[in-house]
């Protein structure tokens, strides 16, 4: 992962280059850029010796300091020993239920 400087918002708004590109401020966010020009917020961790990806929603509609918000929540997720996909999939499955 990529020790790069915090980006801002318009600079952000700028990125072109496909596939992940760390944004900074919060260790694994990145934004997605896929061949079709779609963009979504990620937030990739290590958990166990696996690397997992964890969708934080799409570009421009979640803004920059809602994704870092999330990610921060994901990693305070982490820190507590809890996997933030399987937590999510867990509460999805509650609300089908």
């Amino acid at each position: 992962m990529s020790s790069k400087a915090e980006l801002g918002a318009q600079q952000i708004a700028l990125i072109q280059r496909r596939g992940i590109n760390f944004v900074g401020g919060v260790k694994g966010l990145a934004l997605n850029v896929t061949m079709y020009g779609s963009r979504s917020w990620v937030l990739r961790y290590r958990l166990g010796g696996r690397r997992r990806d964890l969708g934080l929603g799409a570009y421009p509609s979640v803004s920059l300091s809602d994704a870092r918000e999330a990610a921060r929540r994901a990693r305070s997720l982490l820190a507590q020993g809890i996997d933030p996909v399987a937590n999510a999939q867990a509460a999805r499955a509650k609300l089908r239920a």
